[in-house]
């Protein structure tokens, strides 16, 4: 679903968003000041249950020459297994969210 068409009820989205986004930032070692970075919301993606999804090709289809980072955010549902594996560089990493899917948000960059 495109973002145009997504509204966030919660008021303390935006300071979760910036304060994930700031962590990036530093983690990337992005001057703030002299590159100016901004965290665009692209869309929506909904999985069915027991699908797999590969959100690479999501992620770079929406990308511009700017962009640097791409931060996936796991709203909170109930769900089990959906086990996050992310690589990069010859290095994996799993995280398993679905322990506490209901009642937390999960942010990765």
């Amino acid at each position: 679903m495109n973002a145009t068409r997504l509204k966030i009820g919660n008021p303390h989205w935006t300071k979760l968003i910036d304060k994930f986004a700031d962590s990036v930032y530093t983690a990337l070692g992005v001057d703030r000041v002299a590159s100016a970075p901004r965290c665009d919301l692209y869309g929506l993606v909904l999985c069915e249950t027991g699908s797999h999804s590969d959100l690479s090709g999501i992620m770079t289809a929406n990308a511009d020459e700017t962009s640097f980072a791409t931060i996936v955010a796991f709203l909170p549902t109930p769900f089990t297994g959906g086990a996050m594996s992310i690589a990069h560089d010859g290095i994996t990493s799993v995280y398993d969210c679905s322990v506490n899917s209901l009642y937390q948000t999960t942010l990765t960059a």
